[in-house]
């Protein structure tokens, strides 16, 4: 969650000099978060 916060500021305060990385690390980061709640709820709900 904290690299997707300061991607989110660098792509509010425009700090990167080419947009699209951003976007797409953003989309990675989101996948990425999605895949590990997955998991916890996967491994929770083990007898």
């Amino acid at each position: 969650m904290e690299l997707r916060t300061h991607l989110e500021l660098v792509q509010e305060l425009g700090l990167s000099a080419e947009p699209k990385p951003v976007v797409e690390a953003l989309q990675r980061c989101e996948r990425l978060i999605g895949l590990i709640i997955g998991l916890i709820r996967s491994l929770v709900a083990r007898p």
